[in-house]
Parts: structure tokens; C-alpha cells; sequence
């Protein structure tokens, strides 16, 4: 008898510690539920941050080549106005050496 006794105690204990282990899982999963939010938030603006450093990326480059084809029409404008300086049969000779 006193053998079933221990053991109805020791069940008994072990139903407890399920028990307080099921209501700890269930604490821990209310503040998941708790922090999902604040998570979201977080990863909404990490996403935000990207998509800014993304832009600034594409309007850099986008001002990169800006400034190239300005120093390229500034380059061809160069161009025209040493052939306006150029007198024609100069410039028939530089052709005719090429």
C-alpha cells in the first residue's frame, strides 16, 4: 500500500510540474504575443531604412551620370567652338591628314 501511496504522490507532483510547465509555455507565449508587434514594427522599418538606402544609392548614381553627360557636353560644345575658331582650309587639312 504504501507503494501506491508514493506513487500517487509522485504522479501528482509530476501532473503539477506538467501543469506549471504548460502555464510557463502559455506566459511565454502571451509575451511573444506580447513583442510580435514591436517585431513587425522593427522589421517594418529595417525594410523602410533599405528602401531609403536604396534610393539614395539610385540618385547618386543617377547624379553620377548627370555630371558625365555634362562634362560630355561641355566636352562636344569645346569641340564645336575650336572648330568655329579653326579657319576652313585649316580644317580641311586636319581632315585630309586623317
Amino acid at each position: 500500500m504504501k507503494c501506491q501511496g508514493d506513487f500517487y504522490l509522485y504522479g501528482r507532483f509530476w501532473v503539477i510540474l506538467l501543469l506549471l510547465w504548460i502555464l510557463l509555455l502559455l506566459w511565454l507565449s502571451s509575451l511573444l504575443w506580447l513583442l510580435l508587434p514591436l517585431l513587425l514594427l522593427l522589421s517594418l522599418l529595417l525594410l523602410l531604412l533599405l528602401l531609403l538606402l536604396l534610393l539614395l544609392f539610385l540618385l547618386l548614381v543617377l547624379l553620377l551620370l548627370l555630371l558625365l553627360m555634362l562634362l560630355l557636353l561641355l566636352f562636344l560644345l569645346l569641340v564645336l567652338l575650336l572648330l568655329l575658331l579653326i579657319p576652313p582650309l585649316s580644317l580641311l587639312r586636319l581632315l585630309l591628314l586623317f
